[in-house]
């Protein structure tokens, strides 16, 4: 009977903290949802605006072969407003500084989200081969940023009784992240699984997962009320499944190591090279811009812009498998001097563009050994899934991110499996320098007891543990007396009472130590009051203990007065031990391996 009522009391209590987290969760995600929903759909429309503009540009021109000198422009405007925006050169790109933001708390200026928005949009808009969603994405985290603000501006904290921290700014980094890539990708699962598996090369922040697909739902709803619905490709073909098609996708994950690994390497390659040299920041996506443009204009026009035109063209099965293997690598090498050289753009969509190709490739010569019939497309979006997840870290939001964007669930076999071979193959190599290797407890956005581990001591209060029977020292005792009880204690720190218990202030051993040599001297002149700290932090029986907690830590107290603010009396002492000890207790009970009660009186 007693094991039965244990465990309701256990259940109860701690479905009471489930509650306070996920009233906290459901307001951050769905401010957060809002704020970059509305960001996403302004980026599409300045997007769309920029790729409007350039392309006038580029029908005015007097001779095709002069479209070289758009990029250039792009590249120059972009490179003295990153200058002049006090935005950083140094991240090889979008996704990486979305990253180190995250990685730094979640703080992002305030400015930048709209001016990666509008930098971006030109980028894109003068043909630059780089791809929306790794700005979207850093977007996202500032828009996760200014989320944060919003919420402590109106006071949402307050108004719904749930504890606002530094931490959740980075949370709502990761939702925004998601939030962003959810409403441009028209997938929001698997762009709450992705904003939470790219910060790493082997896990996945999996206790994010949940307030991320919040954001990422209610983005993609308002981008879609704003914008109508169009799936990323056409595709109505259908997967046979078969052992046939497990050995292509086989192939094609080992296939996408290899690529991946040259891509990698002639990417940084070029972003080493100008991160090196000495010419200003500010002139290197020009420069950048216009090596991009002449790829356009003499070798290979299909490189210009996002190139999801491209891509569909090789779902339907419209090149050669010769001129594929060529634009493979002329993508490789126009996305370098785009991006790398510090153009406004993202590295997804040449990666997907890359894959497409190669998924296409393999898909043919595949087809032409088995004498099988069938759709390229299927063999091109394999490709596209296992190319990034090999060179991204993203074995399990690739396929499902791309299940949504395409609408085709008869893939999700082949697509796991590709994805999985090339993420093992392609071993460290990430297009991500900024990914941390692995997830740690201290990387987390939420524990297993709530906000973390801390939100377990914010329903207690002081008086629940403090100490009652409390040595302390009269206020008009005279130094003699006063050193004697420190004599005779092992305690370094008494507080000062009045009349009636008033509460004066403490001293501690610290506090007499420059006395002690003239203490015959000074005896007849000074009393407790006098030598006693008043500036020492009071604690209120009924303030939080998480509260006290952090005043504790903050100024490193062992142990702290409890004074009732209202009639001034001191009615206990704090320590510092008693509060980890009691933290321990709580959290040993919430995960099982303790017994403690968690009534709230």
């Amino acid at each position: 009977m007693y094991t039965l009522f244990r465990e309701i009391r256990h259940f109860l209590n701690r479905f009471s903290v489930s509650l306070r987290l996920s009233k906290k969760i459901l307001v951050l995600s769905m401010v957060t949802g809002v704020v970059t929903g509305l960001g996403a759909s302004l980026f599409n429309y300045t997007l769309d605006k920029g790729i409007e503009i350039f392309g006038r540009f580029v029908d005015v021109l007097p001779n095709p072969k002069l479209i070289f000198i758009v990029p250039a422009i792009g590249g120059i405007i972009v490179g003295l407003m990153k200058y002049y925006g006090k935005m950083s050169f140094d991240s090889p790109c979008s996704t990486d500084a979305m990253i180190d933001a995250i990685k730094e708390g979640g703080y992002v200026p305030p400015h930048i989200p709209f001016l990666q928005l509008i930098t971006a949009s030109i980028t894109i808009g003068s043909g630059g081969s780089c791809g929306r969603e790794c700005p979207t994405a850093y977007m996202g985290t500032g828009f996760g940023s200014i989320s944060y603000d919003v919420v402590r501006f109106l006071r949402l904290h307050k108004l719904f009784r749930f504890r606002l921290t530094l931490k959740d700014r980075r949370l709502l980094g990761i939702c925004g992240a998601a939030a962003g890539l959810g409403a441009i990708f028209r997938a929001p699962v698997g762009s709450s699984i992705f904003a939470t598996e790219v910060l790493y090369k082997y896990g996945i922040e999996f206790t994010a997962i949940l307030p991320a697909l919040i954001s990422a739902v209610i983005s993609y709803l308002i981008f879609s009320m704003i914008f109508p619905y169009e799936p990323l490709f056409r595709m109505k073909a259908a997967w046979s499944f078969g052992f046939s098609g497990i050995a292509f996708a086989l192939i094609t994950g080992i296939s996408s190591a290899v690529f991946g690994w040259i891509y990698i390497k002639i990417f940084y390659g070029v972003y080493r090279y100008f991160r090196r040299s000495k010419l200003p920041d500010w002139v290197k996506p020009a420069i950048g811009g216009l090596l991009e443009g002449l790829i356009v204009a003499f070798i290979a026009k299909e490189v210009w812009g996002m190139g999801y035109d491209v891509m569909q063209k090789a779902i339907d099965g419209g090149f050669a498998i010769s001129f594929m293997l060529f634009l493979i690598f002329a993508k490789i090498v126009a996305t370098s001097f785009t991006v790398a050289t510090g153009g406004s753009g993202g590295v997804i969509a040449p990666s997907l563009f890359i894959g497409a190709m190669m998924g296409a490739l393999l898909g043919k010569i595949f087809m032409s050994i088995t004498h099988q019939a069938g759709s390229v497309g299927i063999y091109s979006v394999v490709g596209m899934a296992s190319l990034y997840a090999a060179v991204g870290k993203v074995p399990i939001a690739l396929p499902i991110l791309l299940l949504e964007a395409t609408r085709n669930f008869s893939l999700i076999i082949p697509l796991f499996i590709a994805t999985s071979i090339g993420y093992l193959f392609s071993g460290p190599f990430t297009l991500y320098e900024s990914q941390s290797p692995f997830l740690t407890k201290e990387n987390l956005a939420l524990d297993i007891a709530g906000e973390n581990e801390l939100d377990v001591l914010e329903p207690y209060k002081v008086k629940r543990i403090m100490t009652v029977d409390v040595e302390t020292i009269r206020e008009d005792a005279r130094l003699s007396e006063v050193l004697e009880i420190f004599k005779n204690s092992n305690h370094v720190f008494f507080p000062v009472v009045g009349e009636g218990n008033k509460y004066v202030g403490t001293i501690s051993l610290d506090d007499i130590r420059p006395i002690l040599l003239e203490e015959k001297e000074l005896d007849p002149l000074l009393v407790a009051r006098d030598i006693a700290n008043k500036s020492t932090p009071c604690l209120d029986p009924n303030m939080s203990l998480r509260e006290a907690y952090e005043i504790m830590r903050a100024k490193g107290f062992e142990r702290l007065p409890v004074v009732d603010s209202k009639k001034g009396e001191l009615v206990g002492v704090l320590t510092y031990k008693d509060l980890l000890r009691f933290l321990e207790r709580q959290i040993l009970f919430l995960t099982g391996e303790g017994v403690e009660s968690l009534s709230f009186t």
